[in-house]
């Protein structure tokens, strides 16, 4: 006797990105990278957009901001890996990613082989012309970034880090390097922060305690 069981049921678009959390200033930077994404890649490549800055300055909350205004755009979904280049642990090494990502993706982790030289060209084979975002962030290289980036098509790969990984204008990506929030900025996030208003009435302490921290939002 022999059972029909149908074919296995589709995953969902993967919808990975984090909030952005507070959100202060960064106008003109949410602009810079409107304009980098106007100007088509190379014929068939992903567009890669590379957001550099000292740790602390807010990359991180500026490319989820960004990539939540247009992920209306990328109907095939959205994947988010954190790399760890700059948090205290060892970075991860490209088939620890690549395995996280081709499980979104619907591979069977069974399936997942365990070397990246393998690993790499499925996955370029399962984002081929697949409308996705691709967030890799706090990368530490370039070299670790390459092995993660997709196949030819319409994708969009955002890649946060501390370094400005030059090395990636090889691949066809777009640099934008980001600096601390000006004093309106930086004061407006601390009312965010507040939320009491206090910041209206003790302005000049404010602009005091901002600049004090560099007028880096994590700190």
């Amino acid at each position: 006797m022999q059972f029909n069981l149908g074919a296995p049921a589709a995953l969902p678009a993967p919808a990975q990105l984090p909030s952005a959390g507070f959100f202060a200033d960064r106008t003109r930077d949410l602009a810079a990278l409107r304009r980098l994404a106007e100007r088509p890649p190379e014929a068939g490549a992903p567009l890669i957009v590379v957001v550099s800055g000292t740790g602390g300055v807010g990359k991180t909350t500026l490319a989820l901001r960004w990539l939540h205004q247009v992920r209306a755009s990328y109907p095939d979904g959205q994947l988010f890996i954190d790399l760890r280049g700059f948090s205290g642990q060892r970075p991860m090494r490209p088939a620890e990613p690549l395995e996280q990502l081709l499980r979104a993706l619907g591979v069977d982790a069974v399936a997942v082989e365990a070397d990246a030289d393998e690993q790499a060209p499925l996955f370029r084979t399962l984002t081929t012309g697949r409308r996705l975002i691709i967030m890799l962030d706090n990368a530490v290289s370039a070299a670790q970034v390459r092995p993660l980036l997709p196949g030819p098509g319409p994708a969009l790969v955002v890649v946060t880090t501390r370094h400005r990984l030059t090395g990636l204008a090889m691949d066809g990506a777009r640099f934008l390097d980001i600096a601390p929030l000006d004093d309106e900025g930086a004061v407006e996030l601390l009312d965010r922060l507040l939320g009491d208003g206090r910041v209206a009435g003790e302005h000049e302490q404010a602009v005091a305690l901002v600049a004090l921290c560099g007028r880096l939002p994590l700190a």
